[in-house]
């Protein structure tokens, strides 16, 4: 998909802190980029690219995600995020982002996520938030995600999935708690998930679960 040079770049393993956008103004055909193990701090500004499809910046520092930056990439689909040190995610985080097929947030310092910040990203087929802080996960978070396929909360601080916390993923099929300390599932824990097939609950700590813990599952074949 990428054979040829001109469509992609990888920066990787270098000393980079700041990427300035001009040096993206005369690759007019730009489709994935590549900036792993580097020193940045915040996501660089590309300007307008209406072709970049493909944008991995794992191992960095980014601390911050601008919202604005994501608009002016109207085609972008994959996007990986992880080994960062992002701390919070505001609302409006990924603004107009609905061509977003792909998004990695895992190896973060997440402690929180507001409802709505996934709101526009109508599309997103698969979701990785593995191994941050995450304590809870509240209602409505994933509302507008009908799209999602593959959720990873694997290796956070969550304890309870209260009911309803996985309203709207009405395409999803595999979900991935493990390595929780996830203690109690409650009634309507998984409602909506008609789609789903794998659920891993595995080293966690759970001592109880109500009685409709499981209502909704109904195409469940592996736990």
């Amino acid at each position: 998909m990428y054979a040829n040079f001109a469509s992609w770049r990888d920066l990787s393993h270098n000393q980079l802190r700041f990427v300035n956008s001009t040096i993206f103004h005369n690759i007019g055909s730009l489709q994935k980029l590549i900036i792993n193990h580097n020193h940045l701090v915040e996501l660089p500004e590309f300007g307008r690219n209406s072709t970049l499809e493909s944008l991995s910046l794992t191992h960095n520092e980014i601390h911050s995600l601008n919202s604005s930056i994501l608009e002016d990439l109207p085609k972008l689909h994959t996007l990986d995020l992880s080994f960062n040190n992002l701390v919070d995610l505001p609302a409006n985080t990924f603004g107009n982002s609905s061509s977003l097929l792909h998004l990695s947030l895992s190896h973060n310092r997440l402690v929180s996520l507001e409802k709505g910040v996934f709101d526009n990203l109508t599309s997103l087929e698969s979701l990785k938030l593995s191994k941050n802080k995450l304590s809870s996960i509240p209602k409505e978070l994933f509302r507008q995600l009908n799209t999602l396929q593959h959720l990873e909360i694997n290796s956070n601080s969550l304890t309870q999935i209260e009911g309803l916390a996985f309203q709207g993923l009405a395409s999803l099929v595999v979900l991935k708690l493990r390595h929780n300390g996830i203690s109690c599932l409650q009634d309507g824990s998984f409602y909506g998930l008609n789609r789903i097939k794998k659920l891993q609950l595995d080293f966690n700590n759970i001592r109880k679960v109500t009685k409709g813990w499981l209502y909704g599952l109904t195409s469940l074949n592996r736990l």
